[in-house]
């Protein structure tokens, strides 16, 4: 069977223009993918449940004719479909409300699985996307960062009986059976599973596993990620884990980079590793760079371990563009279709195709952008996912006086002297990406709207630093309001290029509005 190369295609939060979506469905295929993993969310119009349907989204006769465009492509369709976590969309609609695994409040995106109200409705939603879909050969049912799963009175005590794994796989197991009739192979995310190691046995091989690690590279990390544990160095791995992922360590006992697929596929699972060009951290305007070495160790550990498949993640909760991912946009094809490249290799070639420059000037130069993290433009700091939900709910009224208080009074303002250092660097970080990606420009014989693109967004960004510095040192004047008017108006305009109006109305609305209030009140 061909080594999938799948492109993940996240609607939620952004609902984009057809035109907009056909083109980089185009260009997916032209930078070497063979597949498409779909997650629609609430962007299709859908029979079973119509009220979460966003206002704009296509009809599923509309969405059919994009699918078959795709496939005419040489883009597989492959459906994602969250089950447990990640349920926001259809959660925070009252009606749906009794499916919840927790009514306390900001925690409408994890169903309860041991509610048969719930596997009816998912089975009647896959049914649903089985139609819609057409004739599939995998299917993801999602299920990661559902970290109140298992914790309801009733799911708690079956919890206590046969543990989260086997709770897991008994909702998966059930939901699925459509999935199989149809001749469709279920698969699921990797992460809750592997919180549970000494639990692992409860998952069927069936199931296809999708990995997803967005930090490794082909470097040795300093530390790797220990689902359950977090970030953990070489010297407090615990013994536990060390006995059931006795991968985590090479020969010669370092950190092995991406060891949850080395493990995986010891075990007998099939295994899809993913990676991220678009994640946590990054800026509203662009992507971290640095991600290039994620996309291109990944895709040589699935070639060298001879994967199933490599999917390269998009979140577009994010909300940077694809015109700023694009020359990230071939690397993983580049690798799996030679994996002895290496990731300067990698980065020269997708420059040549894209700037017609073989170097790696820009990954460099925006590598350095992408580093920084500012307040009001990424992360904890950004009122986009305020709550850590993916729900698009405006934050509070108060929410940044909150997070000012907070950064000024915990350990002593250590907190808020650390964003105000982090300010100072990001700033000289933008001026000099800014100065670089000008000289590479001079340089560029093709690819101008990208450097274009990129150029206006570091200035931008530049300008959200200073609104930030202002913010901090409490100067925070008309004239700031102005400012903060002005970049509101050139991102809706921005936004707009791709999305629909409401939709770009809605997510200019999250990105500036909480900080005029500020000003306001």
């Amino acid at each position: 069977m061909k080594k999938l190369c799948i492109f993940h295609m996240d609607l939620n939060f952004s609902c984009l223009r057809e035109d907009y979506l056909r083109k980089w469905l185009r260009k997916i295929a032209d930078a070497g993918y063979n597949s498409i993993l779909w997650e629609i969310e609430d962007k299709v119009r859908l029979d079973s449940c119509p009220e979460c349907a966003w206002p704009e989204a296509f009809a599923k006769e509309e969405f059919k004719g994009i699918l078959d465009y795709s496939r005419s492509l040489g883009l597989e369709p492959i459906p994602l479909l969250q089950t447990i976590g990640h349920g926001e969309y259809v959660l925070m609609n009252g009606k749906y409300a009794h499916l919840r695994e927790s009514q306390k409040e900001n925690h409408h995106d994890c169903y309860c699985t041991e509610n048969p109200d719930t596997r009816k409705f998912l089975r009647g939603l896959i049914g649903e996307y089985l139609e819609l879909f057409g004739d599939i050969r995998f299917f993801h049912l999602g299920g990661d960062e559902a970290y109140v799963f298992g914790t309801c009175p009733k799911c708690a005590e079956k919890v206590k009986s046969i543990g989260k794994n086997a709770l897991y796989m008994d909702h998966i197991a059930d939901i699925s059976a459509p999935i199989r009739a149809a001749g469709a192979r279920p698969g699921i995310w990797g992460d809750m599973i592997l919180h549970h190691p000494e639990e692992m046995g409860a998952i069927t091989k069936d199931y296809l596993i999708w990995d997803w690690n967005y930090w490794d590279s082909d470097l040795v990390p300093e530390h790797t990620l220990v689902w359950g544990e977090g970030l953990v160095e070489a010297k407090d791995i615990p013994a536990d884990i060390s006995k059931f992922f006795p991968e985590i360590f090479d020969s010669s006992g370092k950190l092995r980079p991406f060891h949850t697929s080395h493990a995986l596929k010891r075990m007998g699972y099939d295994v899809i590793l993913c990676s991220a060009i678009r994640a946590a951290g990054d800026s509203f305007l662009f992507p971290n760079m640095k991600r290039a070495g994620n996309a291109v160790a990944a895709a040589r550990i699935c070639a060298d371990l001879e994967l199933v498949g490599n999917c390269v993640t998009s979140w577009a909760i994010r909300l940077n563009p694809y015109e700023a991912q694009e020359p990230m946009l071939p690397l993983a094809p580049s690798i799996l279709a030679d994996p002895m490249l290496s990731l300067d290799g990698a980065k020269r070639i997708a420059s040549k195709n894209m700037f017609g420059v073989e170097t790696p000037d820009f990954f460099d130069a925006t590598a350095i952008a992408g580093m920084n993290i500012s307040p009001f433009t990424c992360g904890a700091s950004m009122a986009v996912q305020w709550n850590r939900l993916k729900d698009s709910m405006p934050a509070p009224r108060g929410y940044l006086e909150k997070l000012l208080m907070k950064c000024r009074t915990e350990e002593g303002g250590a907190a808020f002297k650390d964003w105000q250092n982090k300010l100072d660097k990001s700033e000289k970080e933008i001026q000099q990406a800014i100065s670089l990606l000008t000289s590479f420009a001079f340089k560029a014989e093709k690819g101008f709207e990208t450097l274009e693109y990129w150029i206006d967004a570091l200035t931008m960004q530049l300008w959200m630093i200073r609104i930030g510095k202002m913010i901090f040192e409490d100067n925070f004047n008309s004239e700031t309001v102005s400012l903060l008017k002005s970049l509101k108006k050139q991102t809706r305009s921005m936004i707009s290029r791709r999305e629909t109006p409401q939709s770009a109305r809605k997510n200019t609305e999250l990105l500036f509005k909480w900080l005029i209030e500020y000003r306001k009140k």
